[in-house]
């Protein structure tokens, strides 16, 4: 055979010209041996289009199909498939080609089975032989493979959820939250992780522009940016990097979204979120799930009206359930005890001006002191989320009570020296003792508040920051805010 010469097909066959008229006494024989070898069911078919025999394969099926026998074919098949059954007696006597149809059959009178037939007339005025496959084992292929495609498509999407979840807990807990009033472009209100992140006080951060926190080259796109947030009123995204040393930081993500209290002038709430490159910021990713889940703070996001979205495991520990599940949906304030009904205040300080820095309040029936944090995710509708940060403050009565044994200890110690110390040297350890005690008291009375503490001491906040320095006493509110503790709202 040359290159050039195409290879021989088979010969497809003209039913019309090939006379099948012998097989016609043997129709029986030809059904049962169709069905025993290579069908599930197959009927003898009269000229009227009447069943005059049926083999099936399956003898679970075999009294329902002799009840077949003697009634049209048509009629043993559901409504919607009864023209299929026409179409292929037609076919069939008229010697085309043999199609392929599906049909339901109606075994018994109330179960549908799919079969798929091909039928064939033997002779000009001989019988129809109608062979048939049970396609019930293929339809459960293809329910399986549709269940399966389902709960692939159904666990994807509850991954997505859970990341999604993940993600917003995330950023509620780490990224840094800066006011800005759109008009001067100058901080306002910042949050606690702001003022660790730049390195800064409240008092440096509040009136000062962000920009002045922005490395120089970057500084006028994100000055651009601000003033297209503010005259479009659309959120914006840049890549910045802040001007402080600390590696660590330098890399982050400034989010702008411009949030208008009512009666007020437009605000825009800047999240910063430090990034890691490379390998770090691959294993940041990975571990996402594992800084949430193991937050020494309890993290929790609302809907506007204050009712439960999502929160992770210390939230579910602070409200004594065992799972998130059991917190979905259930308003806040139900959730942590909130018998002076703080969190509703909260709630409408964040709509009004985007961020609550810092709040102390009092929740659960034995009233422990939480420090609560609060900002907005995003606003409008049922999609306007709130996310809460609670941070558990120390026992400020067992703490004083502590601090007055411990002094009346060491004041007794140092009594005992009387005889065996110079005066002026007791003295001078007795006062520095009493001092500390009261700085610790101001400090912890005031959860970290230095303005709150200082009127306490009746001292400027300049003189309490050298006491607390020469008494090396950070470590009293090591775990309270820095700044204004009280500042929840937006100052001008």
């Amino acid at each position: 055979m040359s290159k050039d010469q195409a290879p021989p097909q088979n010969p497809r066959v003209d039913l019309k010209s090939v006379d099948l008229q012998a097989f016609s006494p043997l129709v029986r024989e030809l059904a049962s041996t169709f069905v025993s070898m290579a069908s599930d069911i197959a009927l003898v078919i009269d000229q009227r289009g009447v069943i005059s025999c049926a083999y099936v394969a399956d003898a679970g099926l075999s009294a329902a199909a002799n009840d077949m026998v003697g009634r049209p074919w048509a009629q043993t098949v559901s409504n919607d498939t009864r023209r299929k059954i026409e179409l292929l007696l037609q076919e069939a006597r008229s010697g085309g080609a043999i199609k392929r149809r599906e049909v339901n059959h109606r075994f018994g009178g109330a179960v549908d089975v799919p079969i798929a037939y091909c039928a064939i007339q033997l002779g000009v005025d001989g019988p129809v032989l109608a062979v048939g496959r049970d396609l019930r084992s293929v339809a459960a292929i293809a329910q399986r493979l549709l269940d399966t495609q389902q709960e692939m498509e159904k666990s994807y999407w509850d991954r997505r959820r859970q990341e999604e979840r993940y993600a917003a807990l995330f950023e509620v807990l780490t990224d840094a939250v800066l006011v800005i009033d759109a008009g001067s472009q100058r901080i306002v209100n910042a949050d606690r992780s702001a003022i660790e992140l730049t390195g800064c006080s409240h008092e440096q951060l509040i009136g000062s522009l962000l920009t002045d926190h922005i490395e120089a080259p970057l500084r006028p796109a994100v000055a651009e940016l601000l003033s297209i947030t503010r005259s479009t009123g659309k959120a914006s995204q840049i890549k910045t990097r802040l001007a402080i040393a600390r590696a660590m930081a330098k890399l982050s993500t400034a989010t702008f979204r411009p949030t208008r209290p009512a009666d007020a002038p437009l605000l825009i709430l800047v999240r910063l979120r430090c990034e890691a490159s490379g390998d770090a910021a691959g294993e940041l990713r990975e571990r996402i799930k594992e800084i949430v889940d193991h937050a020494a703070q309890a993290v929790v996001i609302s809907n506007g009206a204050g009712r439960i979205v999502s929160a992770n495991r210390a939230f579910t520990d602070l409200c004594q359930v065992h799972s998130e599940t059991q917190l979905l949906g259930m308003p806040l304030e139900q959730s942590i005890v909130d018998p002076n009904q703080a969190v509703a205040g909260i709630i409408e300080s964040v709509k009004s001006h985007g961020l609550v820095a810092a709040r102390q309040i009092q929740i659960g029936l034995a009233g422990s002191t939480n420090l609560v944090t609060a900002s907005l995710l995003s606003e409008g509708g049922d999609q306007e989320r709130i996310g809460f940060v609670f941070r558990a403050l120390p026992d400020q009565t067992a703490g004083l009570a502590a601090g007055r044994d411990r002094l009346i200890g060491e004041l007794s110690t140092r009594l005992a020296q009387f005889g065996k110390t110079p005066l002026p040297e007791l003295i001078r350890g007795i006062a520095e003792l009493t001092e500390q005690q009261l700085l610790i008291n101001a400090l912890v009375h005031s959860a970290g508040n230095r303005e709150a503490a200082a009127a306490l001491l009746g001292i400027s906040v300049e003189s309490l920051a050298l006491y607390t320095l020469r008494h090396d006493l950070n470590f009293v509110h090591r775990d309270l805010p820095r700044g204004h503790a009280g500042d929840s709202g937006t100052r001008h």
